[in-house]
C-alpha cells in the first residue's frame, strides 16, 4: 500500500546531501487566523515546493502563509478573484522551492475569506 500523502509518482530532491520526498499535506479551513496546515518536525524545516488553493465563493478569497502560530508571513497574501466558486490556483512544484519555515517550527496560514481547500507540496530536512 502506498503513503496516501506522498506525491505519485513520486519526486526527490537533495538538499544537504539528504534525499527527500515530496509529501503533500490538504486543509479545508474556514476564514481564520492561525490554522495549522503541516505540524512542526523538530530539528527540521519545511520547504514548501508546490501548492494550490481552490476557493468556495464567488466573493473572492486570501490566504498567506506563516512561519509557525502567530509568526512571520512567508509569502504575501494570495487572492483569488472574485470568480466561479471552485476555480483553483495554481504554483506548480519547483526544483527550488517556494519558501521554508524556521527549523522546528510548522507552516500555518491566515485565511481571510472560505477556501474549500489548499493543498501544499512539501519536503522536510535538517539544515
Amino acid at each position: 500500500m502506498t503513503d496516501p500523502l506522498r506525491v505519485s509518482p513520486p519526486k526527490y530532491y537533495e538538499v544537504n546531501q539528504q534525499v527527500c520526498t515530496v509529501d503533500s499535506a490538504f486543509l479545508a479551513p474556514g476564514a481564520g487566523l492561525n490554522q495549522q496546515m503541516i505540524a512542526a518536525v523538530t530539528g527540521r524545516r519545511i520547504r514548501v515546493m508546490g501548492f494550490d488553493l481552490q476557493g468556495d465563493t464567488a466573493a473572492g478569497v486570501a490566504v498567506a502563509f506563516k512561519n509557525g502560530s502567530g509568526g512571520a508571513q512567508k509569502t504575501i497574501a494570495y487572492s483569488l478573484p472574485a470568480i466561479a466558486t471552485g476555480t483553483i490556483f495554481v504554483k506548480p512544484i519547483v526544483d527550488c522551492g517556494y519558501f521554508e519555515t524556521s527549523t522546528g517550527v510548522g507552516l500555518f496560514v491566515d485565511t481571510y475569506t472560505g477556501f474549500s481547500r489548499i493543498g501544499v507540496y512539501y519536503i522536510t530536512y535538517a539544515p
